[in-house]
């Protein structure tokens, strides 16, 4: 068995051999798309007529008089049978064919058994025991009629509510440029597909156009929009030699792009496919109720058949009333399939939110979240490093210093890295290459930095841990100094070579502006949180007091971040980590769930299991919200679907629910599991 989407809907389905449609509803209405209107409503209507007229006609007859019983009896059989032809094939060739083929038992199974069972009844006694029908006030053919034209009506209208819950993934999924493309070789522009576009050729993108494919800037230099994507104001200046993502928007100036990635694997493609794989996953839940499905309906058919045969001593007629009622009244296997169709209308309104889910599991442990941990640097502030301040020791040379700074800097991805070139002497310094380069998480890096004409110097660039690891002297003059911009809560690197501290460089990181309501939200939630950093105490202060953060961890290596984490899972409590895109990621393993916060269109999400683009806090708030509305939703939906099932079932096995009631009693469930759903579109985020 292979993962296949509906061809009409998309929601997930086994599918096998070709078959492309997951529930009758589906195939209906997708036929009845095909169909003008005008013959989608005469279809209705000629259904809608002649159960009405085998309803009304033999009752029309009986009243006019001279029509023997049995002429009225074969006029009903007579329609009958025409309906049967219409409706019933179609409807029970595809539930057969659903069993066979894949082995899916839905509420469909138990209404075609209903169908069947009534209409083969009332060919028998309309045949051979006419006066039976007489006796017993037994209306043939009825029961039949009426089940299939509502189960029949009400599965279109499934099946066009299912197709709905994927607009907004279509809407996502159309962000994808699939045009024409600007194709430039030796001087000369072509106009090209996107397909026949490859990896090394050159692009021209004009201002206001969608870049088409992710590549590097050859020239030209533009502002890019890349709010398509994260879905707030996201506006990036790209200049030659920066990476560009398909799917942005070039806003300024003609920019020429060399491609680095084919039409169909560039970063907007592989988003798709994390959506794709979200919907696809099933839930621990949701793969035990498949798996115990055709159990159920196996046991509620020898219910059925023991009722028949209790009843059936006394009272031929209410037997048989008994048997539909039981068969009918199930509805154990609606909701199962309200949960693809809550997971699809969940994960499309969180992906034009910038939110990705590499799961839909992930629903149930963000509802139960009783601790979140943050990250300091690009969660909680900015991440955007600017340079501050310098100091050297005595007879120490400023430009050894600062080339030596910059040189092992310039091989690592940290943020402090990337902030290096905010010093106004970056680009005046030499840079030169280094051997044996290494980065430690939480501490520094260090490497042989090989200047011309001088032996190579092994140093040292982090905190001051890292370098007293590495046996280097501070002087009491640079550690006065390194407390007094710690304390003022700025990010302090050293640097030092044989054996000593030879100077330091501070750099100032801003607060995201809405850590304190982040905070506040989290408090209404009931979900504590923690922040856990490499920094000082003295750094992080201002968070602490200011912003309403109760407990923090300071001074934590990456191991020591994974056993503050798991302690605090004791107990049975599901906790959570939110970082930036370059956190360890065995940190994120050690929690529940993890959310990659602050992504950009750089970002390639594979593996992720929460990815939040931009850099909005209140996105997690609005995740965790959202997320216990989804598995309230479902849990309503399990809570009713078994209720319903158990009660009607019992009813329905002592013989006290009327097929009728037993079948509208079906007919609100799936009416309920089909638009329980659609309140999740509703949700509003804040």
């Amino acid at each position: 068995m292979n993962e296949a989407t509906c061809q009409h809907c998309h929601l997930p389905h086994q599918g096998q051999n070709g078959y492309y449609f997951c529930t009758y509803g589906c195939s209906l209405a997708h036929r009845f798309a095909r169909f003008n209107k005008t013959k989608q409503i005469f279809f209705l209507v000629l259904a809608f007529v002649l159960s009405i007229t085998q309803f009304l006609l033999p009752r029309l007859f009986g009243y006019l008089g001279g029509f023997s019983h049995t002429s009225i009896l074969y006029t009903n059989f007579a329609l009958a049978a025409l309906l049967f032809f219409i409706l019933g094939f179609p409807y029970i060739r595809f539930v057969m064919s659903s069993i066979i083929q894949r082995r899916q038992y839905t509420p469909d199974t138990l209404i075609m058994l209903a169908v069947i069972i009534d209409f083969v009844y009332s060919t028998y006694i309309t045949f051979l025991a006419p006066s039976f029908v007489l006796e017993n006030h037994y209306s043939p053919f009825y029961f039949a009629d009426l089940a299939l034209v509502s189960a029949v009506i009400i599965s279109t209208w499934e099946g066009r509510l299912r197709e709905k819950a994927y607009d907004d993934i279509n809407i996502f999924k159309k962000i994808m440029y699939t045009g024409e493309v600007i194709k430039v070789l030796k001087n000369q522009e072509n106009t090209v597909g996107i397909a026949d576009v490859v990896v090394g050729d050159v692009i021209r993108v004009n201002p206001g156009q969608v870049i088409p494919l992710d590549g590097i800037i050859e020239s030209g230099a533009t502002s890019v929009d890349e709010s398509p994507i994260t879905s707030e104001p996201t506006i990036r200046f790209k200049q030659k030699g920066d990476m560009v993502t398909g799917s942005s928007i070039n806003r300024d100036s003609t920019i020429f792009i060399r491609v680095e990635t084919e039409a169909l694997q560039h970063k907007f493609p592989s988003i798709i496919r994390l959506i794709h794989d979200a919907i696809l996953s099933h839930s621990r839940f949701q793969a035990r109720l498949e798996k115990v499905l055709p159990w159920v309906i196996a046991l509620v058919i020898l219910v059925a058949l023991g009722t028949c045969l209790m009843i059936g001593k006394t009272n031929p007629v209410h037997a048989v009333q008994s048997l539909l009622s039981v068969i009918v009244v199930t509805t154990f296997s609606s909701f199962v399939y309200m949960i693809p169709l809550v997971v699809v209308l969940a994960i499309g309104k969180l992906a034009l939110s910038g939110i990705l889910l590499g799961s839909s599991r992930f629903f149930s442990s963000l509802s139960r979240l009783s601790s979140l941990f943050f990250d300091k640097t690009g969660t909680l502030t900015r991440g955007e490093f600017v340079y501050s301040k310098y100091y050297q020791e005595v007879g120490v040379n400023q430009g050894t210093l600062l080339s030596t700074i910059f040189s092992l800097e310039r091989q690592s991805d940290h943020p402090l890295a990337r902030s290096m070139p905010t010093h106004p002497w970056y680009n005046e310094m030499h840079k030169h290459d280094v051997k044996n380069f290494e980065t430690h998480p939480g501490l520094g890096i260090c490497g042989k930095v090989c200047e011309p004409g001088k032996p190579e110097r092994f140093a040292v660039v982090g905190n001051l841990r890292f370098l007293k690891r590495h046996q280097m002297q501070v002087s009491r003059e640079m550690k006065t100094k390194l407390d007094e911009l710690e304390s003022m809560g700025e990010t302090v690197i050293l640097c030092g070579w044989d054996r000593q501290v030879r100077g330091l460089m501070s750099f100032a990181d801003t607060l995201s502006t809405d850590v304190k309501p982040l905070m506040e939200a989290l408090e209404k939630l009931k979900v504590e949180p923690i922040m856990i950093t490499g920094d000082h105490e003295e750094m992080i202060s201002n968070l602490t007091y200011a912003h309403g953060l109760k407990q923090v961890y300071t001074r934590c290596l990456p191991d020591e971040k994974v056993n503050k984490i798991k302690a605090k899972k004791e107990g049975g409590k599901l906790v959570g980590m939110v970082g930036n895109v370059r956190d360890d990621s065995h940190v994120y393993q050690a929690s529940d769930v993890s959310l990659v916060l602050g992504a950009s269109t750089d970002f390639t999400p594979q593996g992720a299991q929460v990815v939040l683009y931009g850099k909005n806090l209140l996105k997690i708030t609005n995740l965790i919200r959202y997320a216990r509305v989804v598995d309230g939703t479902l849990r309503v939906g399990y809570t009713l679907g078994i209720t319903a099932s158990v009660l009607g079932l019992g009813l329905a096995a002592l013989g006290l629910l009327p097929p009728m009631v037993a079948l509208f009693s079906m007919i609100l469930t799936r009416f309920i599991f089909a638009t329980l759903p659609l309140r999740l579109k509703e949700t509003k985020f804040s």
